[in-house]
C-alpha cells in the first residue's frame, strides 16, 4: 500500500480530536499540525477556502483550485498551535530535540528573542530551522492535520482526494454537550454564542432546503439545541461523504476510550506507519482512567439537556453505519 502524504483528523471540538492527534504523534514518522488555521499566516484562512470549512457548499471549485497548495504549505511549516513533541521524530535531529531546541523554536518568548537574529522564525508559522531538523526528511513524513468543525473540507477530500485517510471521531452527544458546556459555554456570553449559532444554521438552511426543513424554526432554538444541531449537521455531512470512500475511518470516542490499541492499530496501518511494542504500550497507557470521564455526563446534565441528548443520540444512529 502506498503511504499517504497526509491524513486528516476531523470532528467537533470536545470530541477527542486532540487525543487522536496525540496518539498519531507517538509515531516518529508523522508531522502533526494542530488546527493550522489558528496561525495568522495559514492559507486555510484565505476567504476562498475558509468559506467552505463550516458548511458544505454546492460549488467547491475554489477548493479544487487552492486545497493542495494550502496542504503543501502547511506540511512545510511548523506553527504556534502544534503539539509538543515528546518522542523522537525522523525529521528532527535527536541531539537537538534532547537539548530542548524544539521547545525553544516552539516557545513564543524564546522564539521572539531568536527571531531578532533569525528572521525566518518570525510570525505564526516558520520552516524547520537547519539546526533543528531536516527539511528533506520532513518531506517524507506523513503530515497529520487536525481540523475542528470542517465538514465542507472533509467532504471535499473524501470525494476528490483519493488516498488521503480521513479519521472522523464522533463523541456521544451527551459527552459532547457536557464537555462543550464546561469548556466553552462557561467562558462565553450565551446570547452572543446563540446569535452565532443561529447565524450559522441559517446560512446552512440558505444553501440546503433539506437541512432547512430538518432545522425548523432556528430562532426558537436554545443555545444547547442549536449547538447540538450543528454537531449533528457537521458529523452527518462527513459521514455521508465517507460512505463513498474507502479512505473514511469512523471512530467512536467511547470505543477509543475502551480499547485504544484496537482502535489505533488499523489507523496506523492505513497511514503506512510502523506499529511496534513501544507504541502499543504508549497507546494503551493513554486510555487509563478515561472510562469515567466518557460516561460522567448523565450525572451532570439537567433534565432538559438529557432530553435533547436522547433526541440527538437517536438521530445519530446512522453515523457508525456510514
Amino acid at each position: 500500500m502506498r503511504r499517504p502524504d497526509y491524513a486528516l483528523i476531523v470532528g467537533q471540538g470536545r470530541s477527542g480530536t486532540n487525543w487522536l492527534l496525540q496518539l498519531l504523534d507517538l509515531s516518529r514518522e508523522t508531522f502533526c499540525r494542530n488546527e493550522p488555521y489558528g496561525a495568522s499566516t495559514s492559507p486555510f484562512n484565505r476567504p476562498q477556502l475558509a468559506q467552505h470549512r463550516f458548511i458544505e457548499r454546492p460549488d467547491q471549485q475554489t477548493l479544487e483550485a487552492d486545497w493542495d497548495d494550502a496542504v503543501n504549505w502547511t506540511g512545510q511549516h511548523m506553527g504556534i498551535r502544534d503539539p509538543r513533541t515528546t518522542v523522537p521524530k525522523d525529521h528532527l535531529y535527536e541531539h537537538a530535540r534532547k537539548l530542548g531546541l524544539y521547545r525553544l523554536a516552539r516557545g513564543p518568548r524564546t522564539r521572539r528573542v531568536l527571531s531578532t537574529l533569525l528572521p525566518s522564525l518570525r510570525g505564526d508559522e516558520w520552516r524547520i530551522p537547519s539546526w533543528l531538523g531536516s527539511a528533506q526528511r520532513l518531506e517524507r513524513a506523513v503530515v497529520v492535520l487536525k481540523l475542528v468543525a470542517p465538514p465542507g473540507w472533509a467532504a471535499f477530500v473524501l470525494r476528490h482526494r483519493p488516498g488521503v485517510p480521513v479519521f472522523h471521531i464522533v463523541r456521544h452527544p451527551g459527552g459532547f454537550l457536557k464537555s462543550w458546556s464546561r469548556r466553552y459555554a462557561a467562558n462565553e456570553e450565551p446570547a452572543a454564542h446563540l446569535r452565532e449559532n443561529h447565524r450559522r444554521l441559517s446560512e446552512i438552511a440558505a444553501v440546503s432546503e433539506d437541512w432547512a426543513k430538518q432545522f425548523g424554526c432556528i430562532e426558537n432554538m436554545s443555545v444547547d439545541e442549536s449547538e447540538l444541531w450543528y454537531w449533528y449537521y457537521a458529523n452527518t455531512i462527513v459521514a455521508r461523504a465517507g460512505r463513498e470512500s474507502t479512505d473514511y475511518h469512523h471512530i467512536v470516542y467511547e470505543e477509543l476510550v475502551e480499547a485504544p490499541v484496537a482502535v489505533m492499530k488499523p489507523l496506523y496501518r492505513s497511514c503506512g506507519l510502523l506499529w511496534d511494542a513501544a507504541i502499543e504500550a504508549s497507546v494503551a497507557r493513554t486510555g487509563i482512567g478515561s472510562q469515567d470521564v466518557a460516561s460522567a455526563w448523565r450525572e451532570t446534565l439537567n433534565e432538559t439537556q438529557l432530553a435533547l441528548v436522547d433526541r440527538f443520540a437517536a438521530m445519530a444512529n446512522s453515523f457508525k453505519g456510514s
